[in-house]
């Protein structure tokens, strides 16, 4: 589904009107085309005018491409870029256009020779996403990531770390998470923290570890809180800190890291506060009925010792049993996207969120948006992230079908969420957005963003 739909956030950045003030009447059209063969300022312009149907010049969608390829395929041409890389949008179905990816690598690649940072520097990425060749993959990859695109760096991350189109190379994997690490990508600083957490493709080192799993933990990644209040428990590179501990424990589980509710459940009972321990053994009893195994193996054993609570052969039998029953099966859901370690993400969902969701891919098929929407965003909002992510992508679909801001705006909002959650490209599809869009549309979506948490949460 994303694929599709990859460029269709480019709807409002390709083809901003260009800054030419003076309108072309028809008398003058005829020697400004005879000019436009020698001049490329005017070339463009009349490219511009002919795709827009703007400065007195009829729209003629095949005139603006013939303009377009002419400076496109002009060494010469100082506009060569910016036609190459418009003409590559146009043919990866934007404005409606004909969808051509043979084309669009093309151009894309020619949009490539003139990469800067900050310029264009995306034009490498989206042909190395349209190259069958690996070669030419990598190598495109690397110009656009070595230029600073975020996406680019991300892709080269997931490629060495899933032996895609690329032969494994762990100084590169590392190499690339850093750099994404430290641009503040949240889910790369959780698994460069991972690695030096564990010594997985490193040399183990808990006070990098830390580093990276601070800065993620504090953007809310619930993956990396859970490492954090490991690390705060146990005193890996760092001195030790119950109560940092438990406040990471507690954030990590209200994002529903089933993990960090045992270990705060763990921490609770191994107190000396009774309330504390209470709560505890209510948070074990919580999680063991959800499918937590291992609370239900804890639950055993303070039932048989009778320290924290009265002996209850009944409680006993009845844990007993939730502990043979959770061991035959998966506590909770697999969501539909994978993590970007390429394993399955495990989500606190329910059957009914993927059931709505997979109803509103059979309508997104159907090219049915409104159908879609509504069965992506009742699966959204029981917050399953894969939903939310699809939802997003529907949403930015009818905008551009319908040419209407406000669907590109709730898109952003639900994107914004679906990142919270962890979900791979949730970040391009955010980056695309602001890109296109100015200050105040995004401070309106981010406001929908806060009211939507809510809305969940409910």
């Amino acid at each position: 589904m994303l694929k599709s739909l990859i460029f269709v956030v480019l709807l409002s950045l390709i083809f901003t009107e260009q800054a030419y003030s003076k309108n072309i009447t028809a008398n003058e059209l005829k020697s400004y085309e005879a000019q436009a063969k020698y001049d490329d300022k005017i070339a463009m312009q009349l490219a511009f005018a002919y795709f827009r149907g703007s400065q007195g010049v009829p729209k003629d969608r095949n005139k603006a491409e013939q303009w377009f390829k002419k400076l496109a395929n002009d060494e010469r041409s100082s506009h060569r870029q910016e036609a190459a890389y418009l003409l590559a949008t146009l043919y990866m179905g934007v404005e409606n256009h004909e969808v051509d990816k043979k084309q669009a690598e093309k151009y894309f690649k020619i949009a490539s020779i003139y990469v800067k940072k900050g310029k264009y520097n995306d034009a490498p990425y989206r042909a190395a996403m349209l190259t069958k060749d690996d070669k030419e993959y990598l190598l495109l990859l690397q110009q656009s990531a070595n230029a600073d695109y975020l996406p680019a760096i991300i892709e080269l991350v997931n490629a060495y770390m899933q032996h895609k189109r690329v032969k494994a190379n762990d100084n590169a994997l590392v190499r690339w998470l850093r750099v994404a690490a430290n641009k503040d990508h949240v889910e790369a600083q959780t698994m460069l923290g991972d690695l030096y957490f564990t010594g997985n493709k490193v040399y183990q080192d808990y006070e990098r570890a830390y580093y990276y799993l601070v800065r993620a933990a504090e953007h809310n990644n619930a993956e990396a809180q859970a490492k954090l209040g490991l690390i705060y428990k146990l005193a890996l590179g760092t001195k030790t800190n119950i109560k940092k501990a438990e406040l990471w424990f507690k954030r990590s589980y209200q994002g529903h890291n089933i993990i960090a509710g045992e270990n705060l459940a763990s921490l609770y009972v191994q107190s000396k506060d009774k309330t504390k321990q209470s709560q505890g053994v209510a948070l074990l009893k919580k999680l063991a009925e959800s499918g937590s195994k291992s609370s239900a193996q804890l639950l055993i054993s303070i039932y048989q010792k009778g320290k924290l609570v009265t002996k209850d052969k009944k409680q006993l039998a009845h844990w007993q049993y939730l502990f043979e029953q959770n061991k035959a099966k998966e506590a909770y859901l697999i969501g539909a996207n994978k993590n970007k370690t390429g394993e399955d993400k495990v989500y606190k969902s329910s059957s009914a969120a993927i059931n709505l969701e997979s109803k509103g891919q059979i309508y997104f098929e159907k090219q049915d948006y409104v159908q879609a929407i509504k069965y992506l965003k009742q699966a959204a909002l029981l917050n399953l992230p894969s939903a939310q992510l699809n939802l997003a992508l529907t949403l930015i679909k009818q905008g551009q079908k319908l040419k209407d801001i406000n669907y590109i705006i709730t898109a952003y909002a639900w994107a914004k969420i679906a990142k919270d959650n962890a979900q791979p490209h949730a970040q391009m599809l955010l980056d695309n957005i602001e890109n296109a869009f100015e200050a105040k549309i995004i401070e309106q979506a981010l406001r929908q963003y806060k009211a939507l948490k809510k809305e969940i949460k409910k």
